[in-house]
């Protein structure tokens, strides 16, 4: 009996990060997928994301940013010099800094979302990803954190999720969780010298290299390479902590009311409302949606 060839998986097709020493040697990253930047200090995640952006604007792709800072904020791109507030092909889309809930969030997607389609940027950055966590209980994380990234899989371009050092249990929880789905994950943190930072690429699902450098803080250049220990496997993430049996009926939500205003954006694009898949996430957090709000029918959970 002849039995059929066993299937040959296809080659992950990549596309440059921005930084020579990364995509030299590994080639880039996943084309249309999703890394995590996290460490510190916050002006090196900047600086880093910038990059992310400018190896793609000289083909002509556009970026959209996702950020609590204003676009006036944000540091120079560190090939062109240029603020990227004044760069026509970079949309910059600022949420509320704190307070983001569940109502809140799903109102923002509704307004990014048709700025995505539209424009249809070739990288984004949610700068911080945090942000879009911090409403969700600690016992739906998890399930909440596998339907964003396959969410985000699925609107067509690059997507840089930044976190910052975490400082609390749960935000370590989170930082494990994400770096386990995402198939890129890079770490940064202060250099040996002031205006110096330490890239260390902590986890690479298409290659066996962990590119590691100290670079210039400003322009993101390589001062030198550093000896990755990345022979060594990396560390299992940690475990979910274990949901108790016996847990108490949640209380039910006060009512909210929307903002009409969640996200301000840097430029002005013909927005046309769209039904999105990122509305059954904010379900997951407890709150019940304007637009699931059916006679008859629960809200997704």
């Amino acid at each position: 009996m002849i039995h059929p060839p066993e299937p040959v998986a296809a080659q992950t097709a990549l596309v440059p990060f921005g930084l020579p020493f990364f995509d030299h040697p590994v080639g880039g990253i996943p084309s249309g997928g999703v890394m995590l930047l996290h460490g510190e200090p916050a002006a090196a995640r900047a600086v880093a994301s910038l990059a992310f952006i400018e190896s793609r604007l000289v083909g002509g792709v556009g970026a959209l940013v996702v950020s609590s800072s204003s676009p006036a904020d944000w540091p120079r791109l560190p090939g062109s010099g240029r603020k990227p507030a004044e760069h026509e092909a970079i949309l910059f889309a600022q949420i509320p800094a704190t307070g983001l809930t569940p109502v809140a969030a799903h109102t923002a997607w509704t307004e990014i979302l048709p700025m995505i389609r539209q424009t249809r940027p070739g990288r984004l950055i949610l700068f911080p990803a945090l942000a879009w966590f911090e409403f969700v209980p600690e016992t739906a994380v998890a399930l909440y954190a596998v339907r964003f990234i396959a969410a985000l899989n699925s609107l067509g371009c690059e997507t840089l999720l930044t976190f910052p050092a975490p400082r609390s249990p749960r935000a370590r929880h989170l930082l494990s969780i994400l770096s386990g789905l995402c198939p890129t994950v890079a770490s940064l943190q202060p250099g040996s010298s002031p205006g110096t930072v330490r890239w260390t690429t902590e986890h690479l699902l298409h290659h066996r290299a962990r590119p590691t450098a100290e670079l210039d803080l400003a322009t993101f250049t390589e001062i030198r390479a550093v000896e990755a220990a990345a022979s060594t496997p990396p560390a299992p993430p940690v475990a979910a902590a274990p949901v108790p049996a016996a847990v108490a009926a949640p209380v039910p939500p006060p009512p909210v009311v929307i903002p009409e205003h969640v996200v301000t954006f840097s430029h002005s694009v013909d927005k046309k409302p769209i039904r999105i898949h990122f509305s059954s996430l904010m379900g997951m957090a407890g709150n019940r949606l304007p637009t699931d709000a059916k006679p008859g029918r629960s809200t997704p959970s």
